[in-house]
C-alpha cells in the first residue's frame, strides 16, 4: 500500500511540509526513527488520491511499535 506523508524531519526536529510518496513500511521506519531519535514529532498522512490529510498526529513521546503504527496506517486507508 502506498501513502503520502509529511513529518518532522529527523535532521532538524522541525516539521517539513515536503510530502513523501512511499509504502507503509517506509512511513513505519520514519515513525520508529522519530521515536528513538527525537522522542517527539508531528505527522500527516493521506491517500495518494486524496487532497487533505486523513490523519494528523502530534506526540511528545512516539512509543508506537511497528505493529501498531502499521495497523494504524492500514486502518485509515481501507
Amino acid at each position: 500500500m502506498n501513502v503520502v506523508w509529511a513529518a518532522t524531519a529527523l535532521e532538524t526536529g522541525w516539521f517539513s511540509g515536503l510530502e513523501r510518496h512511499s509504502n507503509v513500511q517506509d512511513l513505519e521506519a520514519h515513525i520508529k526513527a522519530l521515536g528513538t531519535g527525537l522522542g517527539q514529532g508531528y505527522l500527516e498522512i493521506r491517500r495518494p488520491d486524496g487532497d487533505l490529510p486523513y490523519l494528523a498526529l502530534a506526540s511528545k513521546e512516539l512509543l508506537l511499535s511497528s505493529t501498531s503504527s502499521t495497523t494504524l496506517a492500514v486502518c485509515l486507508f481501507v
